[in-house]
């Protein structure tokens, strides 16, 4: 049976609903187009599904006779031979057609192919009927600045109705003149000057018709036929102007692209004589930190004044939780596209270099807040710009003006004087990272000042930063080593006080469902750097970890602002793909960041890469046109034999060797035989090179097979 993931077209909401969990389809939370391919988000940005759209394929099938209904078509399609959970049917302006979508990438071509035999009634006894191919949409591959586009809107507008006035002067000459259809003659003569008023007003037509609702209704009506809607169509409150405008969204942005096509230029089911004007409206949603926007507001207003000439509305929401948002709006893609570049280039921030221009900027002291304030809150305030460290990426972003941002650049460089020879590191194992949160770190703090002391949880193992003299590093040494606490210290308080992560008086504070308070800048930090070690979904780590709760994901949105929150949802993505290379390969292309799904088994099938148009060969993962998978090996084992042994030889002398699943390369230094993939989490034995799921079975076999966890050694 091939699983069927429906698109619901012309069915009220509570029977797509029903109609959905009688599928089984899976309704995401979050979904978002990466990699190629459809990804489901679930709680904790863990990935709940990841389908390709090279898996579905989309078929109509149109002239279907007027009386059939769902059951009908899926006998139908049942009678040619396909086995399908369930379909879907519609009536689009009187034209009815059954629209199905199913989970097998072939699927739509031999159904055109079935309704193209001459013979179909003969051999099967079924109407010959028209079906056509759907192709899918194309893949956004906008790589700049991320956040939230939609594309699910419609506008329809339509000229409200009129009546007609005719004006009377005294040399019986008439005036025929068009009027909104709630104007009076009182209305209509107050308008003229006392001098000018003709002798006589008469109203033809209905008077005081207003029923731009009930026209609004068969306009939704039209677009519901097509598919359901998120938001029902809304008419604005505008009295004086000449057309009726409404906007409503669309679940599905395919049926905003149908209903454009479909609707447009046609007549209006209560005017023939007038004729509907519909068209998408492409948005972007932006979440911005407030200090960083108060950094950009003016050149973001310039902007917005810049593109409201080419009709790109901007419109800024009152903060929340410490974010503004900021959306942009145009019916033009084009348009919004170029404003999106503009802002993008505001909001995403400047990498801050270091004086020879070539890497990024960084110390980690930069890692200590107190002391990154201290640093650059006088330059911020100075120019009128803002800082934003990333520790777990290692760099600064400066934003503001083109020449405010440089100006604080220039006086960060000069302020910048640390020496890597003046901040120490204390390597934390359990025991030792227990006392310090539980107390310790604050009894350093106590002896040598909050600012040169700090705890970093983005670096494994975790550590404390003693950035100073030696002195300075002795002295916490000695604290750790006698476990001394502070002098008034309270065990059950002073953890629930601090950041989880920093393990200080929060920052900006953020208050998370569960009870506890991050700093800002440690919240979105950490769970970027934390994404991808195999961990079933973000959880809170406040009290050493034993909080555990997961953060939904409409928490995550919350108390992320949008790129951070896109980033986390990417890297949980890939993260994902690595760790199943069995179901996934990527494209071959260098910075091709597509995937799709190899064949292990059955005929080849040529994979169209939708990211760089490269086609390859999903068996052997090779673009041999024209040729077999063992014709393309045997034409190229001769020299890619020799680079390969010549590599193998270099890789055994550094002892690397490649990951039995996914062929990551893999490096031993010392320790056990175990070893635990990057990239796919798989748990190696070292020596023979057998993965495992976990790790217990992993040295059960390594003392079993090997006589224990250090012996036989390749190395």
């Amino acid at each position: 049976m091939i699983r069927k993931f429906v698109e619901v077209f012309g069915i009220p909401r509570t029977e797509v609903t029903d109609a959905l969990k009688g599928a089984n389809v899976f309704i995401e939370e979050e979904r978002r187009e990466l990699l190629g391919a459809w990804v489901d988000f679930g709680s904790g940005a863990s990935v709940q599904n990841v389908s390709l759209f090279s898996d579905f394929s989309t078929a109509s099938i149109l002239d279907r006779p007027a009386r059939s209904d769902v059951a009908a078509v899926s006998r139908l399609i049942s009678r040619l031979g396909f086995e399908i959970a369930s379909t879907t049917t519609t009536r689009l302006r009187g034209l009815m057609c059954a629209i199905i979508r199913v989970e097998d990438p072939g699927f739509a071509q031999s159904l055109y192919e079935k309704f193209r035999d001459p013979n179909i009634e003969e051999t099967s006894g079924i109407p010959r009927l028209k079906a056509e191919v759907h192709k899918p949409l194309n893949l956004n591959t906008n790589k700049g600045f991320t956040h939230r586009a939609n594309r699910k809107k419609v506008i329809c507008s339509w000229h409200k109705p009129k009546q007609l006035a005719c004006l009377t002067f005294g040399s019986d000459s008439v005036e025929r003149l068009y009027v909104p259809p709630q104007a009076t003659k009182g209305d209509i003569v107050s308008k003229i000057p006392q001098k000018l008023r003709p002798a006589g007003v008469k109203l033809e037509g209905l008077q005081d018709l207003d029923n731009t609702q009930g026209e609004v209704d068969m306009i939704e009506a039209l677009l519901v036929d097509i598919g359901p809607l998120e938001m029902r169509l809304t008419a604005n409150a505008d009295p004086d102007s000449k057309r009726v405008k409404a906007m409503a969204r669309f679940q599905d942005e395919a049926d905003a692209m149908t209903a454009v096509r479909l609707l447009n230029s046609k007549p209006l089911p209560f005017n023939k004589n007038d004729k509907l004007s519909i068209s998408r409206l492409h948005s972007a949603t932006y979440k911005v930190a407030n200090h960083i926007f108060s950094a950009v507001l003016l050149d973001f207003e310039k902007t917005a004044q810049t593109f409201r000439s080419k009709r790109v509305n901007s419109k800024r929401f009152p903060s929340a939780n410490g974010y503004v948002t900021l959306r942009l709006e145009s019916e033009r893609g084009v348009d919004l596209a170029a404003a999106k570049t503009h802002a993008g280039r505001l909001l995403e921030g400047r990498l801050v270099y270091d004086a020879g221009g070539k890497k990024p900027l960084w110390s980690p002291s930069f890692n200590n807040k107190s002391l990154a304030n201290r640093r650059l809150r006088p330059i911020e305030e100075q120019h009128k710009v803002a800082f934003q460290c990333i520790p777990s990426k290692a760099e600064i972003y400066v934003f503001g003006s083109f020449d405010a941002s440089q100006r604080a650049c220039d006086a960060l460089l000069q302020s910048f004087s640390d020496k890597l020879s003046m901040i120490h590191y204390i390597s934390l194992t359990s025991e030792s990272l227990h006392w310090a949160i539980r107390g310790g770190f604050k009894a350093i703090c106590e002896v040598l000042g909050q600012e040169p002391v700090s705890l970093n949880f983005l670096e494994t193992p975790k550590r404390l930063e003693i950035i100073g003299p030696r002195a300075s590093f002795d002295t916490a040494i000695d604290i750790l080593a006698k476990g001394r606490l502070p002098q008034e210290h309270d065990n059950t308080t002073v953890a629930e006080e601090c950041c989880p992560v920093c393990w200080t008086t929060a920052e900006n504070p953020l208050k998370v469902n569960c009870g506890h308070v991050y700093c800002r800048d440690c919240f979105e930090n950490f769970y970027q750097s934390i994404v991808g070690d195999g961990e079933p979904g973000i959880r809170c780590l406040a009290k050493e970890g034993a909080c555990n709760n997961l953060f939904s994901l409409q928490e995550l949105q919350d108390c992320l602002s949008s790129l951070p929150f896109e980033e986390l949802l990417a890297a949980a993505a890939t993260s994902h793909v690595k760790s199943h290379p069995d179901e996934f390969r990527w494209c071959p292309t260098p910075d091709c960041q597509t995937i799709y799904r190899p064949i292990l088994q059955g005929p080849p099938r040529i994979f169209s890469c939708q990211g760089c148009s490269k086609t390859i060969c999903a068996s052997c993962n090779f673009d041999h046109h024209g040729k077999t998978c063992a014709e393309h090996k045997y034409f190229t084992s001769g020299a890619a034999a020799d680079a390969d042994r010549e590599f193998d030889k270099v890789k055994k002398k550094l002892g690397i060797k490649d990951c039995p699943r996914c062929k990551t390369s893999i490096q031993k230094s010392d320790g056990c035989n175990h070893m635990t993939c990057s990239a796919c989490k798989a748990h190696i034995c070292w020596v023979c090179l057998e993965a495992f799921n976990d790790s217990k079975p992993c040295y059960d076999h390594m003392n079993r097979a090997h006589g224990g966890i250090f012996s036989g050694d390749a190395l």
